[in-house]
């Protein structure tokens, strides 16, 4: 994205705010996305898996150099610019009460509570809009839609002089005591000649809160089957997302995967959009709920335990023509017969994992919880709190009020009050679900069996075959099984792969993900520029000459100064042609002699 001095490579699509005049083109591909010559490499995945490089490029040792080449070249990490960055930069030290990361319904709530009661608060979201999915969910809070309430909860805290509200903000680490960095894009989604010359791009934000509130949602995960990385194959809830916040249909014929009824939503918002939706295959056998019945009064046909097992695109792979589903049994076996479904789109869902990352940065624990089959906070020693989605929660009626009691013991801790004003959780209604349940690999037959097709992390093309195969090789540790393969190492760090790959892990192995563990979350939370780390430390203001008091005296009599850190101090005043050594000795004999004065101001 971007051109000359502002081109930055890597970034993700659905992130980047269009304007007009933007400028992007996409990478890992040569020398075009229509025809790109790398695509050879389908031929022969049989014989280049995950860690085959390991094994390949060790001879001879001398030709290294060229391999590096070549790999680092394929490995579609874009290119840096060249030009010099002649952004603005800022930083902004500031300290508060309550900072509160995330927006949704969760965070506002948190907000609302804790700015009752007085205290500072600093509430922040990545996106442009607060809301997070409050448009793409069912229920109602205060007798109406949870978008309504969350504009009325906006414009609430909009007006309270305690509130600090930041948008296109990433919290992107947490640190020892409650040390907070954040990253905010003040200019990225403007035209050219919107940005103002002496405007920050960015402005890296480093806060001392007294307590910590992590509202930072959760991540839909992916379904493992054959062929799940084609072009038309997406997450259920961004399918939903295109329809309901923009209004645009992300196909014409849409079928739905999944395996929790979340993704019924998806069905029932495409199919109010007029997109036709000829089927949604359920792995779970038996799932009967309200949003269940709601799909099969709308006419939209439920294959129950079933699952894809491959998706037919045209040649090249860049549209999808259909897909094939069969019923799968507990064993894990398919049943005849195979029926293949017309369709241009497919959206998926295996459930949903809670973003522990920004609790877990400091210390933090997470525990297994059966009933989501995903990882949630536990226990901390430090001043945070895990609220809504992001502590597993995905009950509207249970998030507003485990997210008003959350904003409220934390301001009133930072605060000391002893009897602060105490804000009322909204009531809300939403209809119960039907419990998820686990589906790690999705079978299928003949060339496909094996799940050298099954695409887990979609950056770095790890496979359900390439997991296995690191088990079989011995990598059973998730920390070793992650280097090996280079699973979740990618820009996303394995936000939606982690816990569908220690799923097949844990298979592999004859055990549970419990047991297989998994990696640690480190910061940052999302990439974030370098130009904001260095703020508006840079050329002559990298390491500026730090000088005393008296060093205009200094310049006078003729001193050598000498680096002390930063600063310049003296280091001896040659007379009449002395060199170093005859003026040290020289000052070094009159000082003992009578007396001598050094400047350490």
């Amino acid at each position: 994205v971007g051109t000359g001095s502002t081109h930055e490579p890597n970034n993700r699509i659905t992130d980047v705010e269009l304007y007009d005049g933007l400028v992007a083109k996409s990478q890992n591909r040569w020398p075009s996305l229509a025809f790109d010559v790398n695509a050879i490499n389908n031929t022969f995945s049989r014989l280049i898996p995950s860690g085959f490089y390991y094994k390949t490029f060790m001879w001879p040792a001398k030709l290294w150099p060229q391999y590096e080449h070549i790999i680092r070249h394929a490995a579609g990490l874009g290119t840096a610019p060249e030009e010099a960055d002649k952004s603005i930069y800022e930083q902004v030290h500031i300290h508060c009460d309550v900072l509160i990361a995330g927006a949704g319904i969760a965070g506002l709530a948190a907000a609302i509570a804790a700015a009752e009661t007085g205290a500072r608060v600093i509430i922040t979201d990545l996106s442009p809009r607060f809301g997070g999915m409050a448009d793409c969910i069912d229920g109602e809070i205060d007798g109406g839609g949870p978008l309504t309430w969350v504009q009325q909860a906006v414009d609430r805290l909009a007006k309270a002089d305690n509130v600090h509200i930041l948008t296109r903000t990433t919290v992107t680490g947490h640190y020892d005591h409650n040390w907070v960095l954040m990253c905010e894009r003040l200019n990225d989604h403007l035209r050219e000649a919107e940005r103002l010359p002496n405007r920050p791009r960015h402005r890296l934000w480093k806060v001392r809160a007294k307590k910590v509130i992590a509202a930072t949602g959760a991540f839909e995960r992916p379904l493992t089957f054959a062929n799940n990385d084609r072009p038309g194959v997406m997450l259920a809830s961004a399918a939903r997302g295109y329809v309901e916040r923009f209004g645009v249909a992300p196909g014409t014929r849409a079928v739905i995967f999944t395996n929790n009824d979340d993704a019924y939503l998806t069905a029932l918002a495409l199919q109010r959009a007029g997109v036709s939706v000829p089927r949604i295959i359920d792995a779970r056998e038996q799932a009967v709920s309200a949003l269940t019945t709601r799909a099969q009064d709308a006419g939209i046909e439920i294959a129950r335990g079933a699952v894809i097992t491959n998706v037919e695109t045209s040649f090249g792979g860049t549209a999808i023509e259909g897909v094939q589903i069969a019923a799968h049994t507990p064993a894990g076996r398919l049943a005849q017969p195979f029926t293949r479904i017309e369709c241009d789109l497919v959206c998926m869902s295996g459930g949903w994992n809670p973003a522990v990352h920004l609790f877990a940065h400091v210390n933090g624990s997470v525990r297994f919880d059966d009933d989501l089959q995903s990882f949630r906070p536990d226990k901390t020693s430090e001043a945070i709190a895990a609220i809504g989605a992001a502590n597993g929660n995905f009950d509207l009626g249970s998030t507003l009020a485990e997210s008003f009691a959350a904003g409220f013991e934390a301001a009133k801790s930072a605060t000391g009050k002893a009897r602060p004003k105490k804000a009322v959780a909204p009531a809300s209604r939403q209809e119960e679900r039907a419990s998820l349940e686990p589906l790690w690999f999705a079978p299928s037959t003949g060339k496909y069996n094996e799940g050298n097709k099954h695409f887990i992390d979609f950056q770095n093309d790890v496979t359900a075959a390439d997991i296995e195969l690191a088990a079989r090789e011995g990598y059973r540790s998730v920390e070793h099984l992650k280097r090996y393969t280079t699973l979740g190492m990618a820009t996303d760090q394995g936000k939606t792969s982690n816990i569908s790959a220690l799923g097949i892990l844990a298979d592999s192995l004859n055990t549970t993900i419990p047991v297989a563990g998994t990696t640690r979350f480190r910061p940052p939370f999302t990439p974030f520029s370098l130009g904001s780390i260095a703020g508006s430390q840079v050329k002559h203001l990298f390491a500026p000459v730090r000088r005393t008091a008296i060093a205009d005296w200094h310049h006078d009599n003729h001193c050598d100064m000498e680096p002390v850190g930063l600063w310049r101090r003296p280091y001896c005043y040659p007379r009449d042609n002395e060199d170093r050594a005859a003026a040290i000795n020289r000052e070094i004999l009159a000082t003992r002699g009578s007396a001598g004065i050094i400047d350490l101001s």
